[in-house]
């Protein structure tokens, strides 16, 4: 239930262990009291990810990291909504944060080039987290279907550059999905149990200690304090997935054959290869409409017909 006069009652009960244990919170920038993601995959392929988070902020350097709540999303598939946010201020006084935070932008610029593509950045900003403010938040993320029929991954973080008191991991699939895991070790290995036709992934650890490393005001996924639970095994199993899943829509038309015929005439090897190229690169242009978007152009590919005729595509 959502906090609108005050932290919730685990963010309290989190706190006052925080208290009690001053070797692991004192002369930190920042505690995390309670950390929490409960991803579910329906039989569809669709997603359910959930975010709850209440930290305490000691120092300026860890209200310069939580003055907001950051990460990057995928428009074409994901929908986003900030469920709740309140804090209660070093003075005492609680304030639930509304809509009015939410600075949700279209990533324009990759450097050195400008693009325009579907990826974005939800920004909420939490008004003044001054030293000694315990922030509470709790997102959502609406995942559609994967373009690839059974295809799912998903990387669980369980350590942070902050000491974190309580933290808890749930990754439900259908039983039928088959995961691979990797970067599980015996403190991270998790509890798997059987709810009716799902399967369920969990962890739950108690006063963590921080990850060593240069102390950042962005939190960054860290793939070595993480454990990765994916569908795909090898780069090699997602290219020939792909292959297969898209076989009968790469394949070029009789009249697009006979004009790359035409075009080689007796040349062969890489003279046949660079003939093909320069007709390419003196035709089609690259649009980069969906660059970086790996949901279109990393996976779908264009019919090649299509590309010839628009003399268009995508970078």
């Amino acid at each position: 239930e959502a906090p609108t006069t005050g932290l919730s009652a685990r963010a309290l009960q989190y706190n006052d262990i925080a208290d009690a244990d001053t070797a692991l919170s004192s002369n930190k920038h920042a505690v995390i009291l309670l950390d929490e993601m409960n991803v579910r995959v329906r039989p569809d392929g669709s997603q359910t990810i959930r975010v709850h988070k209440v930290v305490r902020i000691q120092t300026p350097y860890g209200r310069v990291k939580y003055r907001m709540v950051y990460f990057q999303y995928n428009a074409l598939v994901d929908q986003v909504k900030m469920e709740f946010a309140g804090a209660r201020l070093a003075d005492g006084k609680f304030v639930s944060y509304g809509a009015a935070g939410l600075k949700d932008t279209l990533v324009q610029s990759v450097q050195p080039f400008p693009f325009y593509h579907n990826l974005r950045q939800y920004v909420y900003v939490l008004p003044d987290p001054v030293p000694g403010t315990i922030v509470e938040y709790q997102y959502v993320i609406e995942r559609q279907s994967p373009l690839l029929p059974g295809e799912f991954e998903v990387r669980v973080p369980l350590k942070d550059e902050d000491p974190i008191i309580h933290l808890e991991r749930t990754v439900t699939v259908p039983d039928s999905m088959r995961l691979k895991e990797f970067g599980v070790t015996d403190a991270w290995t998790p509890k798997i149990t059987t709810k009716g036709t799902d399967r369920v992934y969990s962890w739950t650890l108690d006063k963590i200690g921080a990850k060593a490393g240069e102390y950042s005001n962005v939190a960054v996924l860290d793939n070595t304090n993480s454990v990765l639970l994916t569908t795909l095994p090898s780069w090699q199993d997602l290219s020939h997935t792909l292959a297969a899943a898209y076989e009968a829509q790469s394949v070029p038309s009789p009249a697009l054959i006979a004009l790359v015929k035409q075009t080689v005439g007796t040349r062969t090897g890489e003279a046949a290869m660079k003939a093909i190229y320069n007709v390419i690169a003196t035709s089609v242009t690259y649009a980069a409409k969906q660059v970086f978007n790996l949901q279109v152009t990393g996976v779908r590919p264009e019919n090649p017909d299509v590309i010839w005729q628009n003399k268009a595509a995508d970078g």
